[in-house]
C-alpha cells in the first residue's frame, strides 16, 4: 500500500514554510520530492507525512546555521544511506561562526559539520558484566 502522497500547496501548508523558500531548498536538493504525479497534463512533485518531519527539522536547524551548512549536512548523512532530516536528534553545538550540527540516531552520533563532519564520534556499544563489548 502506497503512502499517502500530496502537492507542494499542502507541503507548504503544514510546515509554514514560505513557498519561494520551498522551491529553492528542492532545486537546491537539500530536501526531495518523493515522487511525481501527472495532473491535467502536468507533472508534479509529491510528498508524504515524512517530508513534513524533514522540513520541520530543517526550518529550526536553519534558525541556528547556514544554509550551505545544511546542504553539506544533508550530503553527508546520504552517504550513510540516512533520509537526511526526517528521522533522529540533531544538536547544534558552539556559538557565533563555530557552530556544528550533530545526529544521533540507532546508536549513532554522527557530526555533520566541523573537524569531524562525516565521522561517526560514537557508536554506543552494549557492555557486557564481564566488561566486554558486544
Amino acid at each position: 500500500m502506497r503512502k499517502r502522497e500530496f502537492g507542494i500547496v499542502e507541503l507548504q501548508k503544514r510546515v509554514g514554510i514560505p513557498m519561494p523558500t520551498l522551491y529553492y531548498w528542492l532545486k537546491a536538493g537539500i530536501f526531495k520530492p518523493v515522487g511525481k504525479r501527472i495532473y491535467r497534463g502536468r507533472l508534479f512533485n509529491t510528498f508524504t507525512d515524512k517530508s513534513v518531519r524533514e522540513l520541520l527539522t530543517l526550518k529550526v536547524l536553519r534558525q541556528f546555521v547556514s544554509f550551505q551548512m545544511l546542504c553539506k549536512a544533508g550530503k553527508i548523512l546520504r552517504s550513510y544511506g540516512h533520509n537526511p532530516f526526517s528521522k533522529g536528534t540533531f544538536l547544534v553545538v558552539g556559538t557565533g561562526d563555530r557552530v556544528d550540527i550533530i545526529k544521533a540516531k540507532d546508536g549513532e552520533i554522527i557530526a555533520l559539520t566541523g573537524k569531524y563532519a562525516g565521522h561517526l564520534l560514537l557508536p554506543l556499544w552494549n557492555i557486557e558484566r564481564s566488561g566486554k563489548i558486544e
